[in-house]
């Protein structure tokens, strides 16, 4: 009977020499890594704020600025086409502002009131407020539109309005 050879294992250790580069030293690919990442998080803390600087600003455009007022007839269908338009369907209500740029901006300038963060507009503005009727729907809202003139309150950030507020 011929018996099997026990299986044998030969491990042959590694050898390595430690060569000293002439350049200085070098970098691995982990610590490379490691700067690459502080580099883009230095960057991002740095500049996103100033990207992203503007964005309340336009948001508050893009809800509540209409100017020069849309023409949908009537301010029902007005108030249906505009929150449909800027994809606020079936909100309980919003205010559209028929307000130039320039004059929105001076709002937040030394003219008005000031009381907490909220400043008042010092003349009057036309104005469109929506308000769903009913119960909300998930197809399809109506709303009631009433055009009005009147003075409006916003809170400012860095000169520029983010937020109306629903006073005067």
């Amino acid at each position: 009977m011929v018996g099997l050879a026990p299986s044998v294992s030969l491990t042959v250790p590694l050898q390595t020499e430690t060569k000293k580069n002439p350049h200085g030293p070098v970098m691995s690919p982990k610590s490379s890594h490691h700067w690459t990442f502080c580099l883009l998080l230095l960057v991002t803390t740095t500049f996103l704020p100033l990207i992203c600087e503007g964005t309340e600003y336009d948001e508050f455009l893009r809800r509540h600025v209409d100017y020069p007022k849309s023409d949908f007839g009537n301010d029902n269908d007005y108030c249906k086409e505009m929150m449909h338009i800027r994809g606020m369907l079936c909100w309980r209500s919003n205010t559209f502002l028929h307000i130039n740029d320039y004059d929105l901006q001076t709002l937040c300038s030394s003219s008005g009131y000031l009381v907490a963060e909220m400043r008042s507009s010092p003349i009057p503005f036309s104005v469109t407020i929506c308000s769903r009727k009913g119960r909300k729907a998930h197809t399809s809202c109506t709303y009631k539109g009433k055009s009005i003139v009147k003075k409006i309150w916003v809170t400012c950030v860095k000169g520029l309005p983010i937020h109306l507020n629903k006073y005067g």
